[in-house]
């Protein structure tokens, strides 16, 4: 036991040292725990952001699908109304 633990005086610093101790690492475990839900929250943010972005994006790719299939579709028809009207010139 060192010295200072013989005495009641000696007891009691040595207590108030521990439980010093004690609340100071209670205070910076806080400030980290208030630091990592910061994070925590920023970081769900931006997670939410990049969801709600790729899903605008996905929708967006759908409908530029949809379109191309459709001008695809248009265009085939145009081709054969041309080839139509040119194999009715050639017969003329």
């Amino acid at each position: 036991r060192p010295i200072s633990a013989t005495s009641i005086p000696g007891m009691l610093s040595m207590f108030q040292n521990e439980w010093d101790d004690l609340m100071l690492e209670q205070h910076e475990l806080r400030q980290q725990l208030f630091t990592t839900r910061k994070e925590l929250s920023h970081a769900l943010y931006q997670h939410e952001a990049a969801c709600r972005v790729i899903a605008r994006l996905s929708k967006e790719l759908d409908q530029s699908r949809a379109a191309n299939t459709t001008l695809q579709l248009q265009v085939a028809e145009k081709e054969a109304q041309l080839v139509e009207i040119i194999s009715k010139r050639e017969d003329e």
